[in-house]
C-alpha cells in the first residue's frame, strides 16, 4: 500500500514537472524578445526562435559555437568582456549597442544579460534582445529635427523667443 502510494506520488511529481517544463518552454519559444543562453564559456546552449528571426541563426547551427564569434566584430569585443565581467560578479547588464547578423550586418539592440547560477554556481547567462533599429531611426530624425531648428533660431536676422507651454521662457 504504501508502495502504491509512493508510485502515485512520483506520478504526480512528473506531471507536474512536465507541466511546469512545457510552460516554461512556451514563454520562451513565444517571446518576442531575442533569448540566447550560454554557458560559462559564452558557447551556445539554446536560442528562441525570435533571436532565430533577429540574427538569421539557426539553433542547431549554432549551439556550442561562442556567441561572442557569432555577434560581434572587433571592435565590439571589449564591450563584450566587460558584459562578461559584470556576469562572473552575478549582476546583470544592460547594454544598448549593436550586435552582427548571421549575413554581417550590424543590428541595433538592447541587451538584459542575466547571470545564471545553480546552488551559488555560475553557470552561464540568459541573454535577451530587443531590436531598436526604429528607437534609433526615430531617434536621429528627432535630432536631426532639433539642430535644424536651433541653426534657423541661432541665425535668424529676427529675434525668436521660445515659450513652452506655461508661458515660461526657454
Amino acid at each position: 500500500r504504501e508502495l502504491r502510494k509512493e508510485i502515485a506520488d512520483r506520478k504526480q511529481a512528473e506531471q507536474e514537472l512536465a507541466k511546469r517544463t512545457e510552460f516554461l518552454n512556451s514563454l520562451i519559444e513565444n517571446t518576442p524578445a531575442g533569448i540566447v543562453a550560454i554557458d560559462p564559456d559564452g558557447a551556445v546552449q539554446m536560442c528562441n526562435p525570435a533571436f532565430e528571426k533577429l540574427f538569421g541563426y539557426h539553433q542547431q547551427a549554432i549551439v556550442g559555437e561562442p556567441l561572442i564569434d557569432l555577434l560581434t566584430t572587433e571592435e565590439l569585443r571589449p564591450e563584450v568582456y566587460a558584459e562578461r565581467a559584470t556576469l562572473w560578479r552575478k549582476e546583470v547588464a544592460h547594454t544598448v549597442t549593436r550586435r552582427k547578423r548571421s549575413d554581417g550586418s550590424l543590428v541595433d539592440v538592447e541587451i538584459f544579460s542575466v547571470p545564471v547560477a545553480v546552488e551559488e554556481t555560475y553557470t552561464g547567462a540568459v541573454l535577451l534582445f530587443q531590436d531598436i533599429t526604429e528607437r534609433k531611426r526615430v531617434e536621429r530624425e528627432l535630432q536631426e529635427h532639433t539642430s535644424f531648428l536651433n541653426s534657423v533660431i541661432d541665425t535668424s536676422p529676427v529675434g525668436i523667443v521660445v515659450i513652452d507651454v506655461n508661458g515660461e521662457v526657454e
